[in-house]
């Protein structure tokens, strides 16, 4: 009888250990899988500034380059009427000075080779925004098996005495779910 009495404890012991540090190990599972989502919008994060900057250099570029081609127009309308020779030089000079402003342009600035550099910009903010979304899908799934693990028999007791882990919410987007017109009856 004591042997038995023995062995119901120490299979109880072991029993709640188990359960104790399978809490532990899932709720840790939880926070690596949060932060694994904060790690890719950190990464999104990192590229919006040179998007930005590539951006706003090749902004100014094109409001520059679009004066000095409106200039150049207004020039040639100039010239359609009687020869002007003079009018004529300062079409030629002012071409020259489009066609220089974009070679020094271009050279001084790699970054305004642009329109590939934002479009490949863009890309790598769709990428990190999908990862966002399979580390979310990721957290919830890590979440749900947390739950479902502190919430089973008989590892609620064991929770409510030992580890005392509240239940985590899942991540959901307000505005996603706004868009839905079912709502399950949870």
């Amino acid at each position: 009888m004591e042997f038995l009495m023995l062995l119901f404890l120490g299979v109880s012991l072991f029993v709640g250990v188990s359960v104790y540090n399978g809490i532990v190990n899932r709720k840790n599972a939880v926070q690596r899988a949060w932060a694994n989502v904060l790690v890719h919008e950190r990464q999104k994060m990192k590229i919006l500034p040179a998007l930005e900057k590539a951006v706003n250099n090749y902004s100014e570029f094109e409001k520059g380059l679009l004066t000095q081609i409106t200039q150049l127009r207004e020039r040639l309308h100039g010239l359609a009427g009687e020869p002007d020779a003079e009018g004529l030089n300062q079409a030629e000079t002012l071409t020259h000075e489009i066609m220089e402003s974009i070679k020094v342009t271009v050279e001084a600035y790699p970054d305004l080779k642009a329109d590939g550099l934002v479009r490949n910009m863009m890309q790598e903010i769709t990428e990190q925004q999908e990862q966002i979304g399979a580390a979310l899908r990721l957290f919830n799934s890590n979440v749900e098996v947390f739950n479902r693990y502190i919430q089973n028999f008989p590892n609620n007791l064991v929770n409510s005495i030992a580890n005392k882990e509240p239940a985590v919410r899942v991540f959901s987007d307000s505005s996603a779910s706004s868009s839905f017109e079912y709502r399950p009856n949870l």
